[in-house]
Formats: C-alpha cells, structure tokens, sequence
C-alpha cells in the first residue's frame, strides 16, 4: 500500500503454517445438470489451506515453515515437489508410510462458483495433540519453530484436539486461524480468547453464532460478536461482494471493505480465493498495517488468484496485487 512498509524475509524471521496439504481435483462446466455427464474441464492441482496460504506467502516475499502430513503415494509426490518448488520449508512435513495424501474433488459451474465438493482428509487425524508432543519435545525442531515464528496460520483442518494444543500454547507473535468450512469452524469457537485474526465467510459466522450472515449489515455484526468472543480481529468474507472486519479495541470498530472488480472473462475458479485472502491478511499485518489496509491488500490477491484455474496464482506478488489495485509497489521495510 502506498507510503506503508512491506515485510521483508530478514535472517531468522519465518511464518509457521499449520494444517491441511491436498491435492485438488477441480471440474468445471458452463452449466450442470444433475445425474449425467456435463462437457467441460477437469484439472488436478497443489491445493489445502495451509498448504495453499504458505505458497502465497511464499510469493509474498516470506520465509515459510509448512507442518503439514503427506502420503507416500503419487498425489504426495506431486504436492512435495510443487510446494518446494514456491519456496516452501518443508523439513517439518513429513511423508507417512502407507498412507494416502488428502484429497479434495470440487465441481464449479458457470463463473466459476463451486456447486458441490468432497474432501478426503483421513491423514489429518494422525496429526494430533501425541504427534505434536513428540515432535515439539524441549529442543526438538517443532519445539524451536513454534517458539521463534514471527507468525503462527492454523487451519481449521486440524482436529479440535490439535488446534486447542496449539493455541494453549503460550507464544509470541501474530496468531492467524482459517475456519475452513462450517462443518469444522466450529473447532475454533472455544478457542477465540488465542486468535489474534480469525478469518472466515459467512456460512462459517452462521456455524460459529447460529444466525444467518447474508448482508453486509449481518457481516459486520457478526465479526463485532466474534470480537466479543474473544478474537482481536476479524475478517468475514462475502466472495465477490466484500468482506467485513471488526477490531477489538480500534477507533473504528467495524467496516465493510468491497471487493475489487474482476473481469468476467477472466474469471478461472473460486478455489484458493479465501487462502490468498488470509496470506494477504497475514502479509498486512506483519508489516504493521492497519486491519482495514491489510484488508484491501488481502483482496488483490484473492482478485489475482481468481483468474487462476489452480489454487494459487504463479504470478501473485506484491508487485502484482498492487498494480492491480493501481498502486506503486511500496518500499521493502529496511
């Protein structure tokens, strides 16, 4: 954003980002008619909120420490060698033995909007409150990276179990969580008091309060009473309307932010928009930005990332989130 620093990767500053690695399965069709085959595209590509949010902090300029499990099979090969390939520190994600790397088949219809989809998450049950013992032990390499990250970004992937373990933990630093869905956002709800910036969409406030989240009025509503819950901040996406945030303690509360336009003929696919929202969030954020100018820079990289047919963009930067909001890229932080 124009006259703010923006984080740089200096020696020993990383994120640690914890949660769900697949492999997306994407179909899409200009139109859907149930109980027969519709004509249209299939791609396979690197997917997973976690796994998805370290990527495009990676492309932000960060340094970033994936936790995440994989499978020994085909889909885990692939993922492992795409996410190395953005940047991504994967020492702290191992491969499990005989086990089948995460999956998540989507179908979209026309512009894009996903219709249906299916996630195969069965490996995300072995990281749990034992595994992350053992590996945190005093001295261990997860012990060392959950103590010196300037960032923590948590998906709610994670068993209940595993996120309460992570958050109860005592830490410096920013503390990032994605609801993911609103079957598991409710994971998080006990858990507001530890979150620092809790990112979400309204179906996922509806899961969380139990009150339908439709306008924008609603949404800023709904992000005051997830503050009052005990979240800092909150940022409560409405897809190609906006996104509403709340701040505990800020002159201004609330607001609502719209969404930069995207050219139709543009638009590949929704999937991924949500992660490079929250990886843009968490950029802002540890640059010092305000909540609402993190916001609105968070909303670039969502505008790129819809132009892509995978999750992640290969050319979102901040130089490219920012000529697309038609602003000079800002000066790195000395």
């Amino acid at each position: 954003m124009p006259g703010m620093s923006t984080p740089s990767a200096a020696p020993g500053t990383f994120v640690l980002v914890l949660g769900g690695a697949n492999m997306d399965i994407v179909a899409s069709a200009p139109t859907l008619h149930a109980a027969e085959s519709n004509p249209g595209r299939i791609g396979c590509s690197p997917g997973g909120v976690a796994r998805n949010v370290a990527e495009n902090l990676a492309r932000l300029g960060h340094r970033v420490r994936l936790v995440a499990l994989f499978g020994d099979d085909p889909f885990g090969t692939l993922l492992r060698e795409a996410t190395a390939a953005a940047g991504v520190d994967l020492a702290l994600a191992p491969v499990v033995a005989g086990a089948s790397t995460c999956s998540y088949l989507s179908l979209h219809g026309a512009g894009g909007d996903m219709a249906t989809a299916v996630n195969d998450m069965a490996l995300m049950d072995r990281l749990d409150p034992a595994w992350l013992a053992a590996q945190a032990a005093p001295g261990a390499p997860l012990a060392q990276a959950l103590d010196r990250a300037d960032a923590w970004v948590l998906d709610c992937n994670l068993r209940a179990d595993a996120l309460a373990w992570l958050l109860q933990r005592g830490r410096r630093g920013l503390r990032c969580v994605d609801a993911v869905s609103a079957h598991k956002a409710v994971r998080a709800g006990p858990l507001l008091a530890h979150v620092d910036l809790l990112k979400l969409n309204g179906f996922e406030a509806e899961a969380l309060l139990g009150e339908p989240v439709r306008d924008e009025a609603a949404a800023c509503a709904a992000a005051l009473a997830l503050v009052a819950r005990g979240a800092r901040q909150v940022v409560l996406s409405l897809g190609a309307r906006g996104a509403a945030w709340a701040e505990r303690g800020a002159p201004a509360p609330s607001g609502f932010a719209p969404a930069p336009p995207v050219d139709a003929a543009a638009l590949r696919s929704t999937s991924g928009a949500g992660d490079a929202l929250l990886a843009g969030l968490t950029h802002g954020r540890l640059a010092g930005w305000p909540l609402e100018a993190a916001l609105r820079f968070a909303q670039g990289c969502a505008a790129l990332t819809l132009q892509a047919y995978g999750a992640n963009h290969p050319g979102l930067s901040v130089a490219a989130v920012q000529a697309l909001r038609g602003t000079a890229p800002a000066q790195s932080a000395a």
